[in-house]
């Protein structure tokens, strides 16, 4: 928009040149009058207006390429097998307040299952059936990621599933 304004007061600046001397416009080789300079913006302009749309759809195009990619084992190759142990429903379960943390923690849950596709991740707004079962769903975890945000040890539900957590032995992941 910067570029824009500044080649539209340029163009004017010629032209109201040209118009009181034809001289020198002449002598730089825009003709006797402002119609050639006005001829050079328009022609300027649209070539920077279509290297700018040129320039931004590589963009966007290289950003969609490099999009998240899906984790592999070194070895193989292959995406990892994510097996479940006996009476674990979810491979990690997260805890965080809904004040703070909200959108922060449905991000973690998309990005990995973008990057590790079928890994069950529990989010209360996703997987929540009953408050008063929490203690269960945090037993059906295999680990728990507790994201600590301005609130958290004053909610009484997640000092329930942070109690849960270390009743049931659980790996604790924290994220500040």
């Amino acid at each position: 928009a910067s570029m824009a304004l500044a080649l539209i007061f340029l163009g004017v600046l010629l032209v109201k040149t040209c118009q009181a001397s034809t001289d020198v416009c002449e002598q730089y080789g825009f003709g006797g009058s402002g119609d050639g300079i006005f001829l050079f913006i328009l022609l300027f302009s649209t070539v920077t207006v279509l290297g700018f749309i040129a320039f931004s759809l590589h963009q966007l195009v290289r950003s969609s390429s490099q999009a998240v990619t899906v984790l592999l084992l070194r070895a193989t190759g292959a995406p990892p097998e994510l097996r479940l142990a006996r009476g674990i429903a979810y491979h990690l379960f997260l805890s965080h307040v809904w004040s703070s943390g909200q959108d922060q923690v449905a991000v973690i849950k998309r990005q990995l299952q973008l990057c590790l596709p079928g890994v069950r991740v529990f989010l209360d707004v996703d997987d929540l059936v009953d408050i008063n079962n929490l203690e269960a769903y945090v037993a059906q975890s295999a680990a728990v990621l507790i994201f600590l945000s301005k609130s958290y040890m004053d909610s009484r539900n997640c000092l329930r599933e942070a109690r849960a957590a270390i009743a049931n032995n659980k790996p604790l992941v924290l994220v500040h």
